[in-house]
């Protein structure tokens, strides 16, 4: 049996959907699932014991506890008799990236006309610096004892190109407009190599999830629910992906990770 702990922010919502499609698929496979919402993850840690949650419950509200409880059975998990983690969520900073494409014309990377040009080689610079900024973790010396994989936060709908949200601007500008997919593209690269020079491997969704203007497609979203209440997301909810998504998205990290763990035995 090869154990892998699956944790991370509230986008481990489409991946333990996804698991429900996939289990069948996997035998032989456990997942254990543990999240809590950006905020509070945030305020996790990994000890030296390899249990990674919160420190300290004080302070924390009563319900949102009370929510860990019901869904999880612990406000911590045990990641040292896990074979692999795979943390859902984290942010590789591609948003900051998404404003680089709206608010210039990226040499080779976008078309931007009326917009002041940005040089290849600066904005490459500002790719490398992003991805090794969003590849810093917190407790480095304890992960590193883990075998650690990353699905990031998923790339922002298409769909918003109708949204007025003002944290949308940038994604919206380049739904409208298109031609970003390019940099997005570079940018992925680029995050992938700073997070395996950190030790960690970054699980990207293939190429069928994202739409021609390089965000993913807008069904991806529709219908996605919240991991700890069990209820549909809002209509003007961008970000969070569906079942479908997750099921696409945990079929490749699986397939990566079952990929590396038979080559370790090999000595492939």
């Amino acid at each position: 049996m090869t154990v892998i702990a699956v944790i991370g922010t509230s986008h481990v919502g489409a991946v333990r959907q996804g698991w429900d499609a996939l289990e069948k698929d996997y035998p032989g496979i456990e997942l254990r699932f543990f999240a809590a919402h950006s905020g509070l993850v945030s305020q996790m840690s990994l000890n030296r014991a390899l249990q990674f949650g919160l420190p300290t419950t004080k302070g924390i509200a009563q319900k949102t506890l009370e929510n860990l409880m019901r869904n999880f059975g612990d406000h911590k998990i045990d990641l040292a008799s896990v074979d692999a983690v795979l943390r859902v969520g984290w942010s590789t900073n591609e948003s900051a990236v998404a404003q680089l494409l709206s608010d210039f014309d990226c040499d080779g990377f976008n078309t931007r006309a009326g917009r002041p040009r940005m040089s290849r080689a600066a904005f490459e610079a500002f790719a490398d610096a992003l991805a090794k900024k969003a590849a810093e973790k917190r407790d480095a010396k304890n992960w590193s004892r883990l075998r650690l994989y990353v699905l990031p936060v998923p790339r922002i709908a298409d769909s918003c190109a109708n949204s007025s949200a003002e944290n949308h601007a940038a994604w919206r500008t380049l739904a409208q407009n298109g031609g970003a997919s390019a940099g997005l593209d570079h940018y992925a690269a680029v995050a992938r190599q700073a997070f395996g020079a950190k030790g960690m491997t970054l699980i990207l969704p293939p190429a069928k999830v994202f739409a021609a203007s390089g965000l993913t497609k807008a069904e991806f979203c529709r219908n996605s629910y919240r991991l700890l209440l069990n209820e549909a997301h809002q209509e003007d909810d961008h970000v969070h992906m569906n079942a479908t998504y997750g099921e696409i998205a945990l079929r490749t990290a699986l397939d990566r990770i079952l990929t590396d763990s038979n080559n370790h035995t090999t000595g492939a």
